[in-house]
């Protein structure tokens, strides 16, 4: 069966389905006093029931561990009760608890491993704190480098807040004091942090995803703390830069759509196939003889009809060529008995596949200016000309 090795085992439920089981190492013997946690994350509490049903321990240890999990659903509270087992190494593994790297988990028999350098090499940011102080008992490479410290041994044995005086205030020392006080976890997740380069002095603003989770004595009483920590700074400042990026086209959009909607000239813009209306401004509606809203959808061939120049003009357009500068003359509204006089701009827009999905038209009304020059070039001297 191998060698063997106490350990005692917790359960508790994180934010949203994650099932968090803390498992303590205790000692062989009172010469080797300290004791080391480790915190493990399921996707829900199935996961790690069926990690104990395809186990070989013993039926009673099954029994023990599903009815100590199945009640801490059932209450929906944290258990504070821990089991207690005699497991080899091979039935820790089983189990699917972390230890640390592919290098701890080939190996057969603890008897000859010292469990803190076991932790030491796992690549998760892992730390202990005992006391309501949360003095350093424990801490790993990857954490003390996310604290932006390069010696992790300087931390050892100081308590957080004269270890790293940068905290004292932030949110993090409170919810630690919180965990220790209540004896209930606590899940975060993307918390802001300013953490001082111990290289440079510089403090630097960073976000994490964290779980500070209780440890307990043999009497069921909180004696410290553990926590495991991401860094998700890049992510977080990922997001920021996209939501800025988004905050401003949402700005330059409503600018355009204000420049759109209040522009002197027609403008609309058609479906390439069927000439239907997807968007079109006041004037444009106007030109139309009818309201915005109402228009909006409409095949515009049908609601003029009679304007065979402006079906031959979107014909070439959605064949892919740009016209400039076409005069439409039109009864302006419809029924006034007032003729009106457009120059009207037609581009083609391309999808990705290079076929023309949509017709962007832009009409400008110069009525006015050609009766202006007629007028005009009625009282012109004989030889005079526009400029």
């Amino acid at each position: 069966m191998g060698l063997t090795m106490r350990i005692r085992m917790a359960f508790s439920q994180a934010i949203g389905d994650a099932f968090l089981v803390t498992c303590e190492f205790l000692p062989e013997s009172e010469s080797r006093c300290h004791n080391t946690f480790v915190l493990t994350s399921f996707a829900d509490e199935n996961e790690f029931l069926e990690k104990v049903a395809c186990s070989d321990l013993c039926n009673e240890a099954k029994v023990d561990l599903v009815s100590a999990a199945l009640l801490m659903i059932a209450q929906r509270s944290n258990n504070r009760g821990w089991i207690e087992l005699v497991v080899t190494w091979r039935q820790y593994l089983n189990l699917g608890l972390n230890v640390g790297s592919e290098r701890d988990r080939s190996m057969s028999e603890p008897s000859e491993v010292d469990l803190h350098f076991v932790m030491q090499q796992t690549p998760v940011a892992f730390a202990v704190m005992t006391g309501p102080e949360h003095r350093i008992s424990f801490i790993n490479d990857p954490y003390a480098a996310m604290l932006r410290r390069t010696d992790r041994t300087k931390l050892l044995g100081k308590a957080l807040r004269v270890a790293l005086p940068e905290l004292q205030g932030q949110p993090c020392c409170t919810q630690l004091d919180r965990v220790y006080r209540t004896g209930e976890p606590i899940v975060g997740r993307n918390k802001e942090v300013a953490l001082c380069d111990e290289s440079t002095g510089e403090i630097h603003h960073s976000y994490f995803d964290f779980v500070y989770h209780p440890l307990r004595d043999r009497d069921g009483e909180v004696c410290g703390v553990m926590a495991q920590a991401t860094d998700v700074t890049e992510k977080i400042l990922g997001e920021q830069v996209n939501e800025a990026r988004e905050e401003q086209l949402y700005k330059q959009w409503a600018e355009l759509d204000a420049i759109y909607r209040n522009s002197p000239l027609a403008m609309c813009l058609l479906d390439a196939k069927d000439y239907r209306i997807l968007r079109l401004n006041d004037m444009q509606a106007e030109l139309l003889g009818g309201r915005t809203d109402d228009l909006l959808g409409k095949c515009l061939p049908e609601l003029v009809p009679d304007l065979a120049t402006l079906r031959k003009l979107y014909a070439r357009v959605a064949r892919g060529e740009e016209v400039h500068n076409v005069e439409i003359r039109r009864e302006v509204p419809p029924g006034a008995g007032v003729i009106r006089t457009w120059l009207v701009t037609c581009s083609p827009l391309f999808e990705e596949t290079g076929v023309v999905g949509a017709i962007a038209s832009i009409g400008m009304e110069i009525t006015d200016k050609l009766e202006l020059m007629t007028s005009g070039s009625a009282r012109m001297p004989s030889g005079a000309q526009w400029s």
